[in-house]
């Protein structure tokens, strides 16, 4: 009874501790580990309780079979794949922004300029740092954050620990993803469009005055072109972001 009461919650602990390591807004690295492991720990207190009673029976099979600790270690394998797998599909709400800072970096010759990302410490251009973290603070303001705690308690309603899981289809999977790389696309379509306006207009210049050089000149008056137009168009983008967030119900 112990081993499986044992067992039981530290099943409970490997699923959330899993996806709060994941999921937006505590799954970025600036977010101490010890702020992660003691809500992981909190969480688990208060669905725990919940979990428990209905994974007793399945807990009570696999410990009683022939491979046991194989069983349990399926198990605690499942609910680490379930954390990691539903923290990372609500994380890509955020990839969208960083698509697009990537898109407008390239445009405005920001590329070589790259920094750590403010959400998962890899490569990241300035205009995509800028996004990421504004972003991760609308995230916040909206309150979407209480809705990602609220999307975890529904699948806990909907894959018990232990019991079978219920997978979302493949199709909707591959159009999740599709649409992720469509929004950042759609993000920074209103400022490229107008770099592209831009090069054309640099383009004409350098036709009808060739001692201007494009690289010298054409360089800096992209550039704050583009730092003109986002800062323009920002609240544009907020306000496509907080439709996005109705849309994924976090809002």
């Amino acid at each position: 009874m112990i081993e499986q009461l044992v067992i039981s919650w530290s099943l409970v602990m490997l699923r959330t501790a899993s996806f709060v390591a994941i999921a937006p807004p505590w799954g970025v690295r600036s977010v101490p580990a010890t702020i992660k492991i003691g809500l992981a720990a909190a969480l688990t207190l208060v669905w725990g309780p919940m979990q428990v009673a209905g994974a007793m029976p399945i807990l009570s099979t696999a410990l009683h079979s022939n491979d046991s600790w194989m069983a349990i270690g399926w198990l605690a394998g499942r609910e680490v794949l379930v954390g990691v797998g539903l923290g990372w599909m609500l994380s890509l709400v955020l990839a969208a922004l960083k698509i697009a800072g990537a898109y407008l970096a390239q445009e405005m010759g920001l590329t070589l300029a790259a920094l750590a990302s403010p959400t998962d410490q890899q490569s990241s251009t300035i205009v995509g740092q800028i996004l990421e973290t504004i972003g991760l603070l609308l995230f916040l303001a909206v309150g979407a954050h209480h809705s990602v705690l609220r999307i975890f308690h529904l699948t806990l309603d909907a894959s018990p620990i232990g019991a079978d899981l219920q997978l979302p289809h493949t199709g909707w999977l591959v159009s999740l993803l599709s649409r992720v790389e469509i929004l950042g696309l759609e993000l920074a379509m209103p400022v490229a469009v107008g770099l592209i306006l831009v090069t054309v207009l640099l383009a004409v210049l350098m036709r009808w005055a060739p001692q201007f050089n494009l690289l010298s000149f054409g360089t800096p008056v992209r550039l704050l072109a583009g730092l003109g137009l986002a800062a323009l168009l920002l609240p544009d983008v907020i306000n496509r972001m907080l439709i996005e967030l109705q849309r994924w119900s976090l809002i």
